[in-house]
Order: C-alpha cells, then structure tokens, then sequence
C-alpha cells in the first residue's frame, strides 16, 4: 500500500517548540534544562548528527535546530512570506533574536533561575503531550490493515525516524533537541516573569495609568475592544479600561457533530447527537445554578476554550457587531437570551437557526442553537455596562493592569539590559554557515 505522508520533516521540527515559543516570543526570552536542580552544560551532542551550533554562549549552544524553530514561528514569518520583508532581512531579525534569547538564557542561568519540581512536572506533561500528538499524526499514514494501537504507534514512530532522518537526525537525538529547546524557553520565561514582579509600583502608579489608558480609550470600537478582552482572557494583556458599549459574555456546553467524508469534502452528520441531547436537557433541567451547568460542561463539554481558565471565567464577549465573529447563529441566540428578543442588521446574511430555551432550577435560563460543527447551550456569564470598567484594588482587573504597567516599565529598561548581558557573557555568532539554507535568490540560487 503507498502511504501518502501528511506531515512535513519541517513541520514535525517545529511542533514541539511552537507551544512553549508563544509565551514570550515578543521579548525574545530564552532557557534550558536537564534536570529540575541543573542547568546543562553546553553540550558537543549539539554539534553533531547535521546541528551545527549557530550561537555559541558561556551556557548553552543554540543549535541548527533551535534556529529553525525560531524561523518558522517568529511572528514576522508571514510578513516574509508575503513579501513585505526580504528573505534575508527576515533570516537577520531571527539571528538577531536568537541572540537575544541566548543572552537572556545566560544571564537566567547566571542568576540562579532553575525550574522546581512542581514547574518541571508541569514541563513534563506538556512535552509527553506535544510528543504523542505528533505521534498521532504520524498514526493516520501508517497501514490501515494495522489496527493494533501499540503496533502503529511503533510504525508511526519509524515514519517519523524516516522524516527525522532527513535532517541528520535519529529518534534520540530528536527528543533530546526538543527537550533542551522547550526548557530553554521555559527557563527564561520564569526568568522574565521574576526581573517583572521586582518592578515596583504603588497604588498611585496604578490608578494613573488606568486613568492615562482611559482617557484615550473612549474610543474605542467594539471590534477592539473584543480583540483586548481576548487577549485578557487568553491571559497575554490586560483588562480593557472601557467598555464602549453594552455588551455582555456568554459561556456554552458544545455537542460536536460526527464528522465524515464524502467525494473529497468534510461534512457533519446533525442527526449524531440525539442521545446525547436528550441526556444532557435532561441534566440541565435539573441543575441548580450556573456552577452546576458548567459542572456538566466538564462532563459533557467539546469546545477546547471552556477548558482555558481565561474564557472559563471570562466568557465569550458577545455583541450585536459580532455577528461575523463566530459561527452563523451563535451570536443570534446569545443575543436573544440575554435580550428577550433580538434580530441582526441587515447586512448579515446567513439562515435564521430555530432557538430553544431551557431553565435551571434557580430561573437562570439557556439557550440551544445548532451551528456547523455543533449544538451549543449557552448561558450569560457576564455583563458589561458602557462607560470606566469597575474594579477594586487587589482584584483580577486590577491586578492585570499592574502586569501590563510592570511590562511597559520593564521593556523601558530590556534594551539596556540586553547590552549588559553581551558585555558579560560574549556570543560568537555562526549563522553565515546557514544562511544558504534558508536564504534564496528568486530563481533558487544561493544569495
């Protein structure tokens, strides 16, 4: 049987490294470890098996390996791509970069940062998941007439040494490489986070810049303001300053429909989850109260963002402008349940969905709709009224505004910080030896 591979050399290389590079990519952090105590030493391993060292440092070698983890998630990547910055421009800020995250890993080791035994575990089980999803993948190309799990989780394995070994690279060395990329990450965003928490601000601070962020927030679009409270609840920004208009969140148990092919295309099967819906209505007509519901979204529940503490305990922002944000109805019967009665403007085209309303024993009421992918029951989470967002010091609005102020100062003082680090721990730079490799002239020849 020709088995069509699905997962390209390059994108199995990046994989293990894109969760852990999202959560400080913007100030170029950088760490590594083997153990939960100990910092490695710079390893000779990196240089061998087709990973030269791109950066050399006094405690760690960013390798080939690392490089090309940072070139294909640096957030410039689709600027490259689509032209508006040139391949070696491109190929200069991710060096550039790149040293930043050494220098900021060094001077971390040098102060002592290591992960501690709860951190690490908790580094474990990322890494084991990461690992097994990109197994899984490789699952999918291997013989159908396999049907044994262990047997084709070991053919998956061997595809994937086919991929790796593409590279100069074996099974080993690969999660060796990924290990050391992920914790290297880990390292100095615990780095980052302990230079943030020494800033020191008082009360006053605090209240002036919400006052300075709300008087050139007023503004504001709803569109903006959605993206802000996202990015809040994704925990990555702080809590908006000012609601622009009345608005409101929802959260939702999610019934996924079953999913089959057919001539080429995707489809969903919205007769799959009858059972299931009779069994769930049944539950929510006997919860007593919102924690109860969302009781039996942990037993029910398939939408990933309700297993994210941010949209948990946020919600979905919801609003009339929304309408094109989510899945044609979603909108429709949120807004209904909170407003009693709703229709959207004319400029939103899509099929009125039929809407049921259900009640908790305590009158709190939720809403079905059936969208694309699913059955949705929603429930209001939140209100929002227009106007200064009401907080009280020490809360989580609060305290939010405090991180982002704290980011602002510390960013003030990055670049000389950064400058220090070169001065005390010198990097010699060997990426010209790879440039070729990432680096092209329009007709395919070396620059």
């Amino acid at each position: 049987m020709v088995i069509k591979r699905t997962v390209s050399t390059f994108t199995i290389l990046v994989m293990l490294a894109v969760l852990l590079l999202s959560i400080g990519c913007s100030l170029d952090k950088s760490g590594d470890t083997a153990q939960p105590t100990q910092a490695p030493a710079v390893s000779e391993s990196n240089k061998v098996k087709g990973n030269p060292v791109v950066i050399s440092s006094k405690n760690i070698d960013y390798t080939l390996y690392d490089f090309r983890n940072a070139y294909y998630s640096n957030q410039y990547y689709m600027y490259m791509l689509y032209g508006a910055i040139t391949p070696s421009d491109y190929f200069d800020i991710v060096v550039m970069d790149a040293s930043s995250v050494v220098c900021i890993y060094n001077a971390a080791i040098e102060n002592g940062v290591q992960l501690d035994s709860d951190e690490y575990a908790a580094f474990e089980e990322d890494f084991n998941s990461q690992l097994e999803n990109i197994i899984s993948q490789y699952k999918n190309d291997v013989d159908e007439s396999i049907t044994d799990d262990d047997l084709r989780r070991e053919e998956a394995i061997k595809l994937l040494n086919e991929d790796l070994a593409a590279d100069g690279l074996d099974y080993e060395t690969f999660i060796e490489l990924a290990r050391k990329n992920l914790l290297m990450y880990k390292i100095t965003d615990k780095y980052y986070e302990q230079l943030r928490e020494e800033i020191e601000l008082s009360e006053d601070d605090i209240i002036a810049y919400f006052n300075e962020q709300l008087e050139s927030s007023e503004d504001i679009s709803m569109i903006s303001f959605k993206d802000a409270y996202e990015a809040y609840a994704m925990g990555s920004g702080a809590f908006p300053v000012y609601i622009p208009d009345d608005c409101f969140s929802v959260n939702h148990i999610l019934l996924l429909f079953d999913q089959f092919s057919e001539d080429g295309s995707t489809g969903y099967d919205t007769h799959s989850r009858n059972e299931t819906e009779a069994e769930l209505e049944s539950a929510i007509a006997n919860a007593a109260d919102f924690e109860a519901f969302m009781a039996l979204e942990n037993e029910y529940g398939e939408d990933p963002g309700m297993d994210d503490e941010g949209y948990r305990e946020n919600g979905y922002i919801i609003h009339g402008d929304y309408d094109n944000y989510y899945y044609p109805g979603f909108v429709y019967a949120a807004m209904n349940l909170y407003y009693g009665s709703w229709s959207p403007s004319d400029d939103v085209i899509y099929e009125i969905p039929d809407i049921e309303f259900f009640e908790l024993l305590d009158g709190t009421k939720v809403v079905k709709v059936a969208t694309e992918p699913g059955i949705h029951y929603i429930i209001v989470n939140k209100e929002f009224k227009k106007g200064a967002v009401e907080y009280e010091i020490g809360d989580a609005r609060w305290l939010s505004w405090r991180d982002e102020l704290a980011e602002t100062k510390l960013d003030a003082q990055y670049e000389k910080l950064l400058e220090q680090w070169k001065l005390l721990y010198p990097l010699t730079d060997y990426s010209d030896a790879i440039r070729s490799e990432f680096v092209q002239d329009d007709d395919g020849s070396e620059k």
